[in-house]
Order: structure tokens, then sequence, then C-alpha cells
């Protein structure tokens, strides 16, 4: 028989969310694994992006493998092949520790992935909402990385899709009313994300998306030394 929890679940609605980048990162994961790197996801939450990827949360969560703040990373120094963090960043006051304790983590010549949001409503406000990235941003906030690629990964489409579920609730105070309206807008929008398809190429994402990525790596000694010369 049914509880509440399960039906919740069945009527949950699809993420509004279309993202480009999922293909890569399954390849790109996948291939680190095949050459027996170690890979680590912060932040991960109870995500399994691949078998065999470390998943490291501060809870004790399903699938999490390490339970650590990723402000002190239990990790050792310059032990660790890639790092994944995908909507981590928004979530933490001071994002430049978090980096700074993955590079260390990292080893010369490790990679890391990042994803981050620009225009998406304000979410999971119970740990904290603090920030969202342009593309230039990202690059920034990055920049102690040598970066492969960067661009969007959730197009404009996701973002109507998002705001559309999100509207409605600055008018109601009640919280389970507005976990209905919201239910019921999302089942109405979702698809529109689809959309995002037949505009991946287009040359201005960067003006309105709901997210980006970073792709780099850790710079070695000898790149570091040229780097600053």
């Amino acid at each position: 028989m049914y509880n509440l929890r399960h039906i919740e679940n069945l009527l949950r609605p699809p993420s509004p969310s279309y993202n480009y980048q999922k293909k890569f990162v399954r390849y790109w994961l996948g291939k680190l694994i095949a050459d027996k790197k170690c890979v680590v996801d912060v932040g991960s939450g109870s995500r399994q992006l691949a078998k065999g990827v470390i998943n490291l949360d501060l809870q004790k969560l399903p699938k999490v493998n390490i339970v650590g703040d990723a402000n002190f990373l239990p990790l050792r120094k310059e032990s660790i092949d890639a790092i994944i963090s995908s909507a981590l960043l928004e979530h933490v006051p001071k994002p430049q520790k978090i980096i700074y304790e993955i590079h260390q983590c990292l080893k010369p010549g490790g990679q890391v992935y990042f994803e981050v949001p620009f225009l998406q409503p304000e979410h999971a406000v119970e740990i904290g909402d603090y920030q969202r990235y342009t593309l230039s941003g990202i690059r920034n906030l990055l920049k102690t990385f040598k970066c492969n690629e960067t661009g969007v990964c959730i197009g404009p489409f996701s973002v109507f899709a998002w705001y559309f579920r999100k509207m409605p609730l600055i008018f109601i105070k009640s919280r389970k009313t507005q976990k209905l309206i919201e239910m019921i807008f999302a089942w109405l929008s979702f698809w529109v994300k689809y959309f995002d398809a037949f505009v991946k190429k287009t040359p201005n994402l960067q003006i309105i998306n709901g997210g980006v990525f970073y792709w780099g790596y850790k710079i070695n000694e000898k790149e570091n030394s040229l780097h600053h010369k």
C-alpha cells in the first residue's frame, strides 16, 4: 500500500533543465574510470554519475562513500586524478575556499569539471543559496586552473520552465499550497526545456541561460613557471 511519500514520488514532475553536457560527462567519467583513475564527485548528494566515482557529501545519504566538508576535504594532498562538482558552488558562502581545497587534492595535471547556475530561481534554501555565475564569472572564479573548455550547459528554454513553475509561489504563503501549485505548473511546463535542443549552437547563449560549465586541469610545475613568465 502506498504511503504519502510514495505518492509524492510518483507525482514528482521531471526536472525543468535540459543539460547539454550530460553525454560528455558520462563519456569523460567512463573513460577516466576505465583508465583506473581516482575520481571524486564533491557535493554529490545521492546521485551516482558513473560506476566507480567516489561520492563525497556533507550528509550521510544513499550512495555517499565519504562524509566530509568540502571546505576541509578529507583527501590527501595531490592524490586525486579528477574532481567533478555540479550545483555546489552556489550553495556555499565562500566558494574560493572549496576551490582551493580541490586544487590542493588534485594531482598535477588532474582534471576538474564544474557546473554552476546562472539564471535559476532560489532553491535549496535550507542549505543556503548564495550566488549565480555568468560565463565570464566562472572563468574568473576558476582562474587557478588551466581551461580546456567552458560554455553553457543549460539553455534558455530551461530558464523559462524553471521560472514558470516558480512564479506563482511568490503570491502564496502556505508551504503545502506552494508545493501543490508548483507541481501543477511544473507538469504544465517541463516539456518546454526540450526546445533547448534546437538552440544549442546559437552564438549568444551566454546572455540567457540556466547554467554554465568549466572543464580544466591543474597546472603542473613546468606549466606554472611558463604561465607566470
